[in-house]
């Protein structure tokens, strides 16, 4: 969650809309938007979260792996 935590209000709802199983057709009607709007901003949002996440993967994989104490 906290990778969401700076992403716009307005494409939390879209995000959230569309988990629950809204159509963009649907999204863009309930939020007044244009239905290519509401897929750019999905679309902008899957690759923020896979950026984020490769970077947290890349981060983990440079810690050294902690040797078991004797």
């Amino acid at each position: 969650f906290q990778i969401l935590s700076h992403t716009e209000e307005k494409t939390l709802k879209i995000l959230l809309l569309r988990l629950n199983g809204y159509s963009l057709r649907d999204i863009a009607q309930v939020l007044r938007m244009n239905e290519k709007a509401v897929s750019a901003r999905l679309n902008r949002l899957k690759d923020y979260i896979v950026n984020k996440l490769q970077t947290m993967k890349n981060h983990v994989e440079k810690q050294p792996f902690p040797l078991a104490i004797k």
